[in-house]
């Protein structure tokens, strides 16, 4: 009963190609309790076209969804075009929910490995900062 949630995925063009459907979604289906229904590539996040373009894939889709995923790489420091994306989607979602799911440094085997602490301290404090009560943050992969 707890696998009634229904995932979008943001992947950035880094990482789509090294993440698996199978494993993304067990691991999903495992540490946030829900299915994908699909996954989306997004190109670097700077623009406003590339907003507009992941709204209207958001909005084109007939498939029932309830969440939204942004798989983000921890390591990575949050930038203004981060919080800028993340704003931009919020505006157009209204009250969906938003997930910034974290994920470590890449190994070559394996792209889904533990967030550094620090580093989850930095998101969590950069999102928390955003004050959305319909936006949160994620690890991936607990210990």
């Amino acid at each position: 009963q707890h696998m009634d949630k229904k995932f979008v995925v943001l992947i950035s063009n880094d990482i789509y190609d090294t993440v698996s459907n199978e494993s993304l979604n067990t691991i999903i289906g495992h540490s946030l309790r829900g299915q994908i229904v699909e996954k989306i590539r997004i190109e670097d996040i700077e623009t406003t076209e590339n907003i507009a373009q992941t709204h209207l894939k958001l909005s084109e889709l007939k498939k029932d969804w309830t969440h939204l995923i942004i798989l983000t790489e921890a390591w990575q420091p949050p930038l203004v075009e981060d919080m800028a994306f993340i704003k931009a989607l919020r505006h157009h979602l209204k009250r969906i929910p938003i997930l910034i799911v974290l994920i470590g440094k890449p190994k070559t085997d394996n792209i889904f490995t533990p967030v550094d602490p620090v580093n989850w301290q930095t998101w969590k404090e950069k999102i928390m900062a955003l004050g959305d009560p319909y936006l949160r943050t994620e690890k991936l992969v607990h210990e």
